[in-house]
C-alpha cells in the first residue's frame, strides 16, 4: 500500500514522503477506506 507520510513540519511546510507501508489490519467494528485521490493546496 502506498501512502503519504509527513516527515517533519516547521514554518516554511512540511516534507512529505510517499512510501510503501504494509496493509493494515481491520478489528470487529473497524473499516479500512480506500482512497483514489486527494489534494493539497498552500493557504498563505
Amino acid at each position: 500500500m502506498r501512502a503519504a507520510i509527513l516527515n517533519g513540519y516547521n514554518k516554511n511546510g512540511g516534507t512529505l514522503a510517499v512510501c510503501d507501508i504494509p496493509v493494515p489490519q481491520t478489528e470487529e467494528h473497524e473499516v479500512l477506506v480506500k482512497i483514489k485521490a486527494a489534494g493539497r493546496r498552500s493557504i498563505y
